[in-house]
């Protein structure tokens, strides 16, 4: 799971302060498919104790961490 630390570490990194959790809650791993490729769901909580956030904002956000991770990773959401 070396893999999931350095990939919630980049979604903390590009979430800004306002991203407080980040949970993997499900890995599905299937060899007849590819060795090399894991399903990952990981939960994200955005939150602010100074506002309520706006969806553009979180929206904002999202498409940041899934171009990180697509660069860096080359993740691709399901």
């Amino acid at each position: 799971m070396a893999l999931y630390k350095e990939i919630s570490n980049l979604i903390y990194t590009s979430g800004s302060k306002l991203l407080k959790d980040v949970s993997l809650f499900d890995l599905y791993i299937d060899s007849s498919i590819d060795d090399n490729k894991h399903s990952l769901s990981i939960s994200l909580l955005f939150s602010s104790n100074e506002r309520t956030l706006k969806d553009d904002e979180v929206d904002s956000l999202m498409k940041k961490i899934m171009k990180d991770l697509k660069n860096k990773f080359k993740i691709i959401q399901r």
